[in-house]
Parts: structure tokens; C-alpha cells; sequence
């Protein structure tokens, strides 16, 4: 009790009391600000280890001196029976206490860095790195692992998962975590690391909080490759319990670990979207299913190969479009309510069958089931975009944006929205933020001329559209850019010169060049053929585009070709299409 009183009497254990409430709170302070002014993480953690330090220094000089009315003295040299005052220590104290307890409050209001408290919590899965002997040939099996993961935390619904194009794009030398975080617009981080060998492999995973770079979840896994979908289903458990969200219910679905690497392959050969790729990704394909030919994942995404190979002119489309329905019809076969499929079977009702309340159907009952599927999301908002409901289409097209934002296509989607729905600002700066990403983005500077016509900036327009790299779309776009400025013999050679070139196979953007020029007969003309050669499913856009408009919007014969080819306001109002609820409110873009 001796010491203990000494203790009392120096006003060790205040002062002590003090600095670690100073500490804390400063340690909480620099948190928030410091990556306001791009401060890297290791900085806080350097500040932890000092004030971890400092404490020890401070109770030593807490001991040795006192300050007294007179100055610094050492604590031997004071009288007997001095007693040192201790009022403005607790003055400093209960200061201290109060200031805690309101950073506290605070905390509990608007989220603890542990969790948030709000109902959507953001994550980005980052490529696994591969620690394999032999590196290169299996970086498709530690990628397919985390894209694997995307998928399943998807199905969280709490979680809002970055896309799978930002978090393996975005990867730069250099960058901590926190950069990383703040770039796709999330709260945490999974990371991991795959070491394989002819059958074995070990799986590290670890949930982590950017900012301090604390970990709430890690997990090693030393397992069999024919245990490699249970321990998805371990790491995705983990992280949803950790994030005190909904438990992973939904199995990945097993195969051999033969047809998974396969897959895995295929799959990475399909991202790439080349020719060359595209078809080696379906022979992998048809070998995985020849293996398990009741792998829904292989067949979805072959499905997904056949109809990229179609739009991409590389397949005859009405081939590729059947073979993917096959394809998905044999999926759903197996799996009902497998949400991917059903949003395939959506995309070929909408663009090729043309047949918009199906698309809203099959759409509506996939993100019932997986709200959370960026795809689909994406998807959705095309769809929405069909239906005439450009403002849910901005909302969609805006958490795609949020959920990709180092993607040049979300971005660019986005702006296209914006521009459909007449809000030519953003939707500039949506262009501009995609062009940033990829400046040489096919048909980026394209849509940024049409916005700048529209905004009556047609002499700016015209060095943008120049740098098109798509010929048709340059053409295109300093047609209606040379009418806007009034040069119109120019505007008309040019435009003869489109209509040769391409009008046969693009006779609605012909449609477009005549009716801004004010001849309504010969875009409606035009839009005929467009209704013979497409069909429905042609007009998903045209009807909206503001080019047309100008001239048509009120002539009875335009209101009657709508009609005719489902697309007048009375029809497209009677779609039904309803969000499921966790896509009501999207996150603040």
C-alpha cells in the first residue's frame, strides 16, 4: 500500500489517466483526418507505437519531478510533507473524459470503425496473389478464387460487392490499402494468397479494415483440391459473420477439380473478350461439361461466350443467340433459380426477341434472388432504359458506377444514361471520368460530341469526335455536329457519305442524320428499314434519342411506327417492372 499511496501523492497515476485519454483521442482524431490529406496508413500505425512508448517515459517523469508554483522541480528536492495539488489534473481529466465520451457517442451514431452500422456494408475482393512454384501457369486458379468469392458475397444481402472489372484492374505498384479502398469506393478489403501443387493447396484470407489495416477476420487453410468449395463457402462465412451481416446460405456448387481448373481457364479466357480467346474459351468449356455436364457455372458462361461472340460479329447472330438460349434453357434445367441464367435468358428476350415484359420478368425474379449480382444490376438498368423509365435506369446505372468505378464502361453507361434523361452535365462529366480511365475507349468520344452538340457546344465537339477511334461513330458525329453549326453542305456530303457507307447496316442512325436536318420523311423512311432489319428489340433506344425527337416527337405517322413495333409510351407504360428492396435506395453517387 506504500507504493501505491507514493504513487497517489506524485500524481503518477493521473498524469498517467491523462495521457492515455490525450493518446486515444488523438489516435481517433488523426484516423479521420489523416487520409483526408492522403497521409499513408503506416503513418497511424507509427503514431500508436510512439504513444505506446511515450507512456512509460511519462509515468517516469510523473515520478521524478513535479510542477510546482516555482517551476519544474525534481520530486527529492521538494520539502518534507509537500504535498503537490492535483486540481488542475482533474480539471484535465474530466476534460479528457467528457471529450471521449462524445467521440464515443459519435461512433455509436454513425458507424464504429469495426463495422459500419448501416445497412449496406461495401467490400472489394482483391485478387488472390499466387504463391505457387510455379507462378504464372496457375495465376487463373488464384484469380478464379477470388472472382469465385465475389460471386458468393453477392449473395449477401447486406454486403455491397465492388465488381469484379475494378478490383483486378486496380491494382498499381505502390498503393497501400487505403488508396486501394478509397479508389472503389469500399469500407473493407479481403485479401488473400493461394500456394498449389499437384493436389494440395493452402488458402490464407484475411478481412481487413483499410485504414488502420486491422485485421477482423483471418483464416489459414491447408486442404485437398476436392475441399476447394468448402473453404469459399469458410471465407465467405467468415467475412459476412464478421460484418455482422446474413451467413452465406447458398453453396458454391462442386465439380471435379479437373473441370474446375478448366472452368476456371475458360472463364479467364472469356474476360479477355478477343476472338482468338473467346474461342479457346469455348472448346475449355465444352471439355469441362463433358466432365460434368450438369456444371451450371460452365454453362452459363458459355452461354455468356456464344452471345458476346454473336454481338461481336464473330458468330452469326441468330446461331449465337439460339445457342446461348439452348445453353441457358439446359442450365435452368438443372438450377431453377439460378439468377445469372435467368438474367441471360432476360438479356436475349430483351435484345433479340424483343420482348420487353419477359426481359422485365425474368430480370425482376433474378435480382429477387441475388440483389446484390452487379451483372444483373447492370443489366437492369439497360432494360429500364427500354421501358422508358430513364430515372430508375440513372439509379441503376449510378450503383453500377459506384460498385465499378475504375470500369471505362460503367462510366460511360452511366453518361449515356444521364444523356437519354436530358441531364447533359453529369453526363458530360461521365464521359470525361471514363475517357480518363480509357482514353481510348471505343465510342467514348463519340458519346462526349453528341453531349456537347446537344449543350449547344457543336464547335467543341468537332476535335473530339476526330479522335474517335471507331471511323462509322466519328462520321456519325460531325455529321449532326456540322448541321448543328450550320455548314450544310459539308454536313450534307458527309452525310451522304454515311448513308453509302453504312445505312444498310445502320439505317436508325441514318434515321437520326435526317430528322436533325429537318427531314422527317426520309428518317422516317429510314427507321422502316430499321424496323425490318432489327426488329423490336432496335428501337430499345432509339425511341429516346433526342436527334429524332427534334423532328418526330408529335408526327402521327413516328407515334404509329412506335406502336407498331411495341414501343408507344401507352404500351411500355404497361410493363411491369418492380426492384426488389434492396435496390430501392442506392448509395449516395
Amino acid at each position: 500500500m506504500g507504493f501505491i499511496a507514493e504513487l497517489r501523492k506524485r500524481n503518477v497515476l493521473k498524469v498517467g489517466a491523462s495521457y492515455l485519454l490525450g493518446a486515444w483521442l488523438l489516435i481517433e482524431a488523426s484516423s479521420v483526418v489523416m487520409p483526408l490529406f492522403g497521409v499513408p496508413e503506416s503513418a497511424l500505425r507509427v503514431l500508436v507505437i510512439a504513444a505506446a512508448i511515450g507512456l512509460p517515459v511519462v509515468l517516469a517523469i510523473s515520478w521524478s519531478y513535479e510542477f510546482t508554483p516555482e517551476g519544474v522541480r525534481k520530486t527529492e528536492d521538494l520539502p518534507p510533507g509537500y504535498s503537490p495539488p492535483g486540481q488542475r489534473l482533474n480539471y484535465v481529466i474530466i476534460i479528457l473524459l467528457v471529450l471521449s465520451v462524445a467521440v464515443l457517442l459519435v461512433r455509436e451514431e454513425g458507424g464504429g470503425r469495426d463495422v459500419e452500422t448501416s445497412e449496406v456494408r461495401s467490400i472489394a475482393v482483391l485478387p488472390f496473389a499466387n504463391l505457387s512454384a510455379e507462378a504464372e501457369p496457375h495465376d487463373w486458379f488464384s484469380a478464379g478464387l477470388a472472382e469465385d468469392l465475389v460471386t458468393l458475397l453477392a449473395k449477401v444481402p447486406e454486403l455491397s460487392v465492388a465488381a469484379r472489372t475494378s478490383t483486378f484492374a486496380v491494382l498499381e505498384d505502390g498503393q497501400s490499402n487505403a488508396d486501394i479502398a478509397q479508389r472503389l469506393n469500399v469500407r473493407y478489403l479481403l485479401l488473400g494468397s493461394v500456394r498449389r501443387d499437384e493436389r494440395r493447396v493452402r488458402v490464407t484470407a484475411r478481412l481487413v479494415e483499410p485504414l488502420t489495416d486491422f485485421s477482423l477476420w483471418s483464416e489459414v487453410f491447408d486442404l485437398e483440391l476436392d475441399d476447394i468449395f468448402d473453404v469459399q463457402h469458410q471465407i465467405a462465412s467468415g467475412v459476412a459473420a464478421s460484418l455482422e451481416a446474413t451467413l452465406v446460405s447458398v453453396r458454391p456448387r462442386a465439380t471435379s477439380p479437373e473441370a474446375y481448373a478448366l472452368f476456371l481457364q475458360a472463364r479467364q479466357l472469356g474476360n479477355q473478350h478477343s476472338p482468338e480467346s473467346m474461342a479457346a474459351a469455348v472448346e475449355r468449356f465444352e471439355r469441362v461439361l463433358a466432365l460434368d455436364p450438369e456444371y451450371v457455372p460452365a454453362i452459363e458462361q458459355l452461354a455468356a461466350v456464344y452471345m458476346n461472340q454473336a454481338g461481336f460479329r464473330l458468330r452469326d447472330r441468330d446461331m449465337g443467340f439460339e445457342l446461348a438460349r439452348a445453353e441457358i434453357t439446359r442450365a435452368l434445367g438443372v438450377e431453377p433459380a439460378h439468377a445469372p441464367s435467368l438474367g441471360r435468358l432476360a438479356w436475349i428476350a430483351m435484345v433479340y426477341d424483343g420482348d420487353l415484359q419477359v426481359a422485365a420478368n425474368r430480370y425482376q425474379r433474378a435480382l429477387q434472388i441475388e440483389p446484390g449480382n452487379f451483372g444483373l444490376i447492370s443489366n437492369a438498368a439497360v432494360l429500364a432504359v427500354a421501358i422508358g423509365r430513364l430515372d430508375l435506369a440513372v439509379r441503376l446505372l449510378e450503383e453500377s458506377a459506384l460498385r465499378d468505378p475504375v470500369s471505362a464502361i460503367a462510366h460511360s453507361n452511366l453518361g449515356n444514361g444521364y444523356y437519354l434523361s436530358g441531364r447533359l452535365d453529369p453526363a458530360e462529366q461521365s464521359i470525361r471520368n471514363a475517357l480518363e480511365l480509357s482514353p481510348l475507349y471505343a465510342g467514348g468520344n463519340y458519346r462526349l460530341g453528341l453531349i456537347l452538340i446537344r449543350a449547344g457546344k457543336a464547335q467543341e465537339a468537332l476535335p473530339v469526335l476526330e479522335r474517335e477511334p471507331i471511323a462509322m461513330a466519328s462520321l456519325h458525329g460531325r455529321v449532326l455536329a456540322l448541321q448543328a453549326l450550320g455548314r450544310n453542305d459539308e454536313a450534307s456530303a458527309a452525310q451522304a457519305e454515311f448513308c453509302d457507307t453504312w445505312g444498310e447496316e445502320m439505317p436508325g442512325n441514318c434515321a437520326q442524320l435526317h430528322a436533325f436536318a429537318g427531314d422527317a420523311d426520309a428518317a422516317l423512311d429510314w427507321l422502316e428499314k430499321e424496323s425490318n432489319k432489327g426488329g423490336s428489340a432496335s428501337f430499345n433506344e432509339l425511341q429516346f434519342d433526342p436527334f429524332l425527337l427534334d423532328s418526330l416527337d408529335g408526327d402521327p405517322r413516328w407515334s404509329a411506327l412506335l406502336e407498331r413495333v411495341g414501343r408507344a409510351p401507352a404500351q411500355l407504360a404497361g410493363i411491369e417492372f418492380t426492384l426488389p428492396s434492396a435496390l430501392d435506395s442506392p448509395r449516395e453517387f
